[in-house]
């Protein structure tokens, strides 16, 4: 192991110290950027609903991050369509931290919004 008293020499490569993943980091699958209008459906009582236009700003095969007029609990099960006559997808709200006048959800997904 390298220490940072050691001194490298013209022979030897030039090693950089990396720093390791964030330990609260769990994505299995990567982002990709993806701006877009959805629909959500957040289900508020057992027989009503709240209907929520978010702005998508990035996917991943396990989930989504998006731009909400209005805060959503971690736990809340809501329903997204991407495009008009698209199916709903279920998802579930992971976190949700103000952002300006609106706030940035994370959700999960169990199955890829995008073929």
């Amino acid at each position: 192991m390298l220490k940072t008293s050691d001194t490298l020499t013209a022979s030897q490569p030039d090693l950089r110290f990396v720093p390791a993943p964030m330990p609260y980091e769990r994505r299995r699958s990567p982002r990709r950027e993806f701006t877009s209008a959805a629909q959500a459906v957040h289900f508020v009582v057992p027989h009503g609903y709240q209907l929520l236009r978010l702005e998508l700003r990035d996917v991943s095969d396990s989930g989504f991050r998006a731009s909400s007029p209005e805060p959503l609990a971690p736990g809340t099960m809501i329903r997204v369509r991407v495009a008009p006559n698209s199916p709903l997808h279920q998802a579930t709200v992971v976190r949700c931290r103000p952002d300006g006048g609106k706030f940035e959800v994370g959700c999960r997904i169990a199955y890829p919004l995008a073929a």
